[in-house]
């Protein structure tokens, strides 16, 4: 879901910033658990110094994770 969201905001013009730098961090930082040579190699590529394997999990935060609507 993560990695369409990212498309779709470059898709309707967004320019990657901030914002969408961190997403991509997180994304390898996920990734990294399960292909750590291919998320090192992407980061790298993208300009990131250390591995993301070796890096601590991201924090969780409940209030971004709060939905907009709840149906009942």
């Amino acid at each position: 879901v993560q990695v369409n969201e990212m498309q779709a905001f470059l898709n309707a013009g967004g320019k990657a910033g901030a914002a969408y730098s961190e997403a991509i961090e997180s994304l390898l930082l996920v990734l990294s658990r399960f292909a750590p040579h291919l998320s090192d190699e992407l980061g790298e590529k993208l300009g990131f110094e250390t591995s993301f394997y070796r890096q601590n999990w991201p924090q969780f935060d409940p209030e971004i994770a709060k939905e907009e609507e709840i149906v009942i």
